[in-house]
């Protein structure tokens, strides 16, 4: 069981910049202070330590858009500070954040994008404070549209990228470039061929660079009730330290449909390589959490079939969204393959004006092929959100987490329980 206590202080002004037009840049700051007491902070199955935990931060979010440049982002940065010594102190920032610069409108774009995860460093193991890491991400790019013959066009792209862990020794820098000629089929719908080239290179010595090279021949149609993306291609993964050459089909396909105005439902399926700090889970500490963790503290290259059912409606008043997830990892060269599946159910309902109710239900299962060994989790909670005053929010959370596994000594269960206050002094929107 853990309670948490917050408030929060914040802050927005509106600029107006002169570009020849007036455009607003929107900039809040929230000042926070979350107290957290929990009964099984080491995630037991016995001898369950009980702690207050503090959490003081600042909230920071900004939303502008020009002309000719797109500005977004929204962090949150704080300080864990245990009331006992089970697990240290330290400084999280989360967030994301995004600039484009639309040099020649429809025809050259430059853009730098950022985002700061928490996320599970070993997946086979409980998702305490100690298997926890920050995971970075930042890069930046440029994409050239050229017309050719007709209503077709040439798109060249460059980007370079960074990732960075606060713990495990995964840190990367990527590059990638890319050509793709584009043919309007017609005027909703699109067929591309690409070709492009990436690389890797990993700080850690041990770990084997790559370079891929990757052809696709895609598909996408936008109608008034649906859109649907599928592509499919080749990738071939040139990897260092005498590893194997990894190579295969891949592709994807992703199909959105409305049933209705207030229905709507999704489903898609992916076969790509991909490597764990270029696809880190995250979501850890959020409402809801996040299900079936995956393992951000290795650098090796895996093969990911990945599906995903999502349908969302609306029953008098109350917003209504079931999710089914399930995905399949096989590791090139290390005994880590992993399956995994879980069903999601979401609700909200706004009571009144300022007053909205939340309940989530995840049930995964995690299972390690090599290991001979799997868990099951559920995570359930209900949350209800309230507006005090014009300026003051708050939030009740009460929240159940529960895992079980076969083989591996890891059973635990936790109970919580949230308070948190938020005060804004300036039209500063509510950012959790």
């Amino acid at each position: 069981m853990h309670v948490k206590i917050g408030l929060r202080t914040g802050a927005a002004w509106t600029l107006l910049l002169a570009t020849g037009q007036a455009y607003a840049l929107e900039l809040d700051v929230a000042v926070a202070n979350d107290s957290e007491y929990s009964t099984n902070i080491r995630r037991t199955s016995d001898d369950e330590i009980s702690e207050w935990r503090h959490e003081p931060g600042v909230d920071i979010a900004a939303v502008h858009e020009g002309e000719r440049y797109t500005l977004n982002g929204a962090y949150s940065v704080f300080r864990r500070i245990h009331q006992k010594s089970e697990f240290d102190d330290d400084t999280v920032s989360v967030g994301s954040s995004g600039f484009e610069w639309r040099a020649i409108p429809d025809a050259l774009v430059f853009d730098i994008q950022d985002s700061r995860t928490e996320t599970v460093i070993d997946s086979q193991l409980p998702d305490d404070f100690n298997n926890r890491q920050v995971v970075g991400r930042t890069s930046a790019g440029a994409r050239a549209t050229v017309p050719s013959i007709g209503a077709h066009t040439i798109e060249l792209s460059y980007r370079v990228e960074h990732l960075a862990a606060d713990t495990s020794e995964t840190d990367s820098d990527r590059t990638m470039a890319s050509a793709a000629y584009n043919v309007p089929l017609t005027q909703t719908s699109t067929l591309s061929l690409s070709g492009t080239r990436s690389t890797v290179d990993f700080d850690d010595p041990l770990a084997p660079d790559y370079k891929s090279w990757s052809g696709r021949l895609a598909y996408s149609a936008t109608r008034r009730q649906s859109s649907l993306t599928a592509g499919i291609g080749y990738t071939t993964n040139d990897r260092e330290l005498s590893r194997d050459t990894a190579s295969g089909v891949t592709g994807d396909i992703d199909l959105t449909y409305a049933f209705s105005e207030i229905t709507t439902g999704s489903i898609g399926y992916s076969h790509q390589f991909q490597d764990n700090t270029n696809n880190p889970f995250g979501g850890l500490g959020a409402f809801g959490g996040q299900v079936g963790e995956q393992t951000s503290g290795l650098s090796e290259l895996f093969i990911e079939d990945s599906a995903y059912a999502n349908i969302s409606t609306e029953f008098s008043g109350t917003t209504v969204s079931i999710g089914l997830d399930a995905s399949r990892s096989d590791y090139e060269d290390i005994p880590r393959d992993e399956k995994r599946a879980s069903v999601t159910l979401d609700l909200s309902r706004e009571v009144r004006p300022g007053l909205t109710v939340a309940f989530y239900s995840a049930l995964s299962r995690v299972e390690f092929v090599d290991a001979d060994d799997q868990y099951d989790e559920l995570r359930t909670g209900i949350r209800t959100a309230f507006d005090v005053t014009r300026k003051l929010s708050a939030h009740l959370d009460v929240e159940y987490q529960k895992r079980k596994q076969d083989v591996a000594p890891i059973d635990y269960d936790v109970w919580g329980f949230t308070v948190g206050l938020r005060y804004a002094l300036v039209g500063a929107r509510r950012l959790f």
